[in-house]
């Protein structure tokens, strides 16, 4: 009887650790999409700024401030959602 119950939670427990192996896998993936989701939007943003500057004559192109702004909303994103998953997490 007690091995049949052994078998049972083991059973349970390597059930467990699939969907915690599936979870995880699925919370990476999300974070890889709001990453480029966000710094989409964010470069977007840029872009309608950069554009307005280019008609008031401030600059002369945008096309180097919109290039330029790609890496760093990248890195910008992906620093605060870091920072943000470490205090919801581990705090």
């Amino acid at each position: 009887m007690s091995l049949t119950i052994e078998s049972q939670n083991q059973g349970l427990l390597q059930s467990m650790n699939r969907r915690g192996k599936l979870q995880l896998r699925m919370q990476q993936a999300v974070e890889g999409l709001s990453v480029a989701a966000i710094s989409y939007y964010l470069v977007g943003l840029i872009k309608y700024g950069a554009e307005s500057a280019t008609a008031l004559n401030l600059i002369e192109s945008s096309y180097m401030i919109v290039g330029a702004a790609i890496p760093i909303c990248i890195i910008g994103v992906v620093y605060s959602l870091r920072r943000i998953k470490k205090k919801v997490f581990y705090s």
